[in-house]
C-alpha cells in the first residue's frame, strides 16, 4: 500500500477489518499497525525480516534481496507511521546505549563493552568466538588462527593482520561482534532510516533523545506486571452496580491474579494457551481489550456489563464487556479463556 501511494504517513488511518464489524477510533489502527509489525519480526508476512535471540535482540536480516526490493525502506515507514498514529515503534534492542549506536546517535567505542557475543544472531559465529575465548595459551589461539573459518570471520572484521594472542584475543573478539552487529548491517540500517526520515523522524531523536523510547522501546518501557493491570482497571461508582455486576467484577480481577506474566510482546500464543481451556498470558488480555499488547502509563481499564456467555471489547476506547451470564467463577473463568485464546489477535471479537 505504501508502495502504490494508497498511505499518506502523515495523515490519520481510518482501518476496517474484511468481514468484521467495527469503527475506527483509534482501537483498529492499533490492532492493524501492532499485526504488521509483528509480522515484520516472526515472518507470519511471508518474510523473515529480524534476527536475533530473542524479542528485543532483533537485527534487520542482512540479505541482498531485500535491500534491492527495497523492504527495510518501508520498514522504516511503518515505524514511523506506527509512531504517528500514537502507537509504539518496533522494540528492537534492550540496551540503550547499543540502541543509539545501532542508529548513528551514539559513540561506538563507549558502547563495545555492552555487547556479548550472544548478541550475534549467527549460531557458528557464536560457536567460532566462544573458541576463542575460551583458549587458554596462544598455541591453541594460533591453531584456532589457521582455521579457515575463524580466518574469514577475522578478515572480514578487519583483523587480518594481527596474531591471536591472550593479549589480543578480547579485541579480536569485539571486532567480529562489532562487525556482525553493525558493519554487516550498516545497509539495511541505512535503509530503515531513510523510510523513518519521511517524517524526519531520526532528525527529531537527534534532537530529542528522551523520545526514542517511543520509536525503539526497551523492555523496561513496555513491560507491566499482574499489579499494573489491577491498578489500571477503574470501575464505575458501585453503587450504581447491581451485587451481581460486583460478584463478576471480583472475578476478573481474581482471574488477573491467575494469569502468567509472559516476557514476550509479540503476540504470539504461549505453551499455556495450546488448549481453549488454558490460561492466556497477561498481555493477550491487554491485547484482547486495547487491541495492541503494550499497557502505556496511565492506561484506565474501563468496564460495561452484559448478559452474554462471553466477553467483549471495545478496543478503541479500552472498555472490556464482562459477560454477567454465569453463575460461578468456574464458568466465568472458562468463558473467558476460550474467548481471549480464540481471539486476543485479529479484530474479531466474541
Amino acid at each position: 500500500m505504501m508502495k502504490g501511494g494508497e498511505i499518506d504517513i502523515r495523515r490519520e488511518l481510518d482501518i476496517e477489518f474484511v468481514d468484521e464489524d467495527g469503527i475506527d477510533a483509534k482501537g483498529l489502527t492499533r490492532e492493524y499497525l501492532n499485526l504488521v509489525l509483528q509480522s515484520m519480526t516472526d515472518g507470519t508476512g511471508g518474510y523473515v525480516l529480524f534476527e536475533g535471540r530473542e524479542i528485543d535482540h532483533l537485527l534487520p536480516v542482512h540479505k541482498e534481496e531485500y535491500l534491492q526490493s527495497g523492504y527495510f525502506v518501508y520498514v522504516g515507514k511503518v515505524i514511523a507511521l506506527t509512531v504517528v498514529q500514537g502507537g509504539s515503534g518496533l522494540q528492537w534492542w534492550d540496551c540503550p546505549e547499543l540502541s543509539l549506536v545501532i542508529w548513528s546517535l551514539g559513540d561506538i567505542a563507549s558502547s563495545l563493552t555492552e555487547l556479548t557475543i550472544s548478541d550475534i544472531p549467527d549460531l557458528t559465529v557464536r560457536m567460532c568466538l566462544q573458541e576463542i575465548e575460551n583458549a587458554s595459551d596462544d598455541d591453541t589461539l594460533q591453531v584456532l588462527q589457521g582455521r579457515d573459518d575463524i580466518q574469514f570471520l577475522m578478515a572480514q572484521a578487519g583483523f587480518a593482520n594481527e596474531f591471536l594472542t591472550l593479549k589480543s584475543k578480547i579485541r579480536a573478539v569485539q571486532h567480529v561482534m562489532l562487525h556482525q552487529v553493525f558493519k554487516l548491517r550498516r545497509d539495511e540500517i541505512d535503509a530503515i532510516r531513510t523510510g523513518l526520515d519521511s517524517v524526519n523522524l531520526t532528525e527529531f531523536l537527534l534532537i530529542n533523545e528522551s523520545c526514542i523510547p517511543m520509536v525503539f522501546p526497551l523492555t523496561s518501557d513496555i513491560s507491566y506486571t499482574t499489579k499494573d493491570v489491577q491498578e489500571s482497571i477503574t470501575v464505575a461508582d458501585e453503587t450504581t452496580l447491581t451485587a451481581h455486576e460486583i460478584q463478576v467484577v471480583e472475578w476478573f480481577r481474581t482471574y488477573i491474579d491467575e494469569l502468567p506474566e509472559c516476557s514476550t510482546v509479540n503476540g504470539t500464543v504461549s505453551e499455556t494457551t495450546s488448549e481453549l481451556s488454558g490460561l492466556p498470558t497477561l498481555k493477550n488480555v491487554i491485547q484482547f481489550v486495547f487491541g495492541d499488547p503494550f499497557l502505556p502509563k496511565g492506561t484506565k481499564l474501563k468496564f460495561s456489563f452484559r448478559g452474554s456467555h462471553f466477553p467483549d471489547a471495545d478496543s478503541c476506547f479500552g472498555i472490556l464487556h464482562l459477560p454477567c451470564d454465569h453463575e460461578n467463577y468456574s464458568s466465568f473463568k472458562r468463558a473467558m479463556n476460550s474467548c481471549i485464546n480464540c481471539q486476543f489477535v485479529g479484530y474479531g471479537r466474541g
